[in-house]
């Protein structure tokens, strides 16, 4: 994410959930292991974070989450969110009057959970912002003297 593209969405689908659960505070540690979720606040990368950044839809199976470009980090920092297989009653038909070894079997459909890790990368607009105030002040500068000669 930059502060030209400061919004980042992740779609799990009807049969996922975002992971961790806690999502909206909490990510998981991009260096652990992607097994595995070891969780820490987003104030550690982001000290003003807000969990209004986050707009979930459909069930915390979407969300969106939008940085403002004044909030990014002044270092690069990089977090990890995820798509977990959420198991719902994904047994065979469970009709009424069904019998039969296949109404409680299992689906044979495989799924696998994803991880995806952002990166953060330092807003540009501040600096550019600065270079142009320091550009604007040289100008100023350099015609004072110009001026003065003349």
């Amino acid at each position: 994410m930059t502060t030209e593209k400061n919004t980042f969405t992740i779609q799990c689908g009807s049969e996922g959930s975002i992971n961790p659960p806690t999502y909206v505070t909490e990510y998981c540690d991009p260096s652990g292991e992607v097994s595995k979720c070891t969780q820490k606040k987003f104030e550690g990368i982001l000290p003003a974070f807000v969990e209004s950044w986050w707009k979930s839809a459909e069930e915390n199976r979407s969300a969106t989450l939008t940085i403002p470009v004044t909030n990014f980090p002044e270092s690069q920092q990089q977090f990890r969110v995820g798509c977990v297989y959420k198991r719902e009653g994904t047994f065979g038909s469970n009709s009424p009057g069904k019998t039969g070894n296949s109404v409680n079997a299992p689906t044979d459909a495989t799924t696998s959970n994803c991880n995806v890790v952002v990166t953060l990368t330092p807003g540009s607009s501040a600096s550019s912002y600065d270079q142009m105030v320091t550009t604007i002040a040289g100008a100023a500068a350099l015609m004072g003297l110009l001026i003065g000669f003349v």
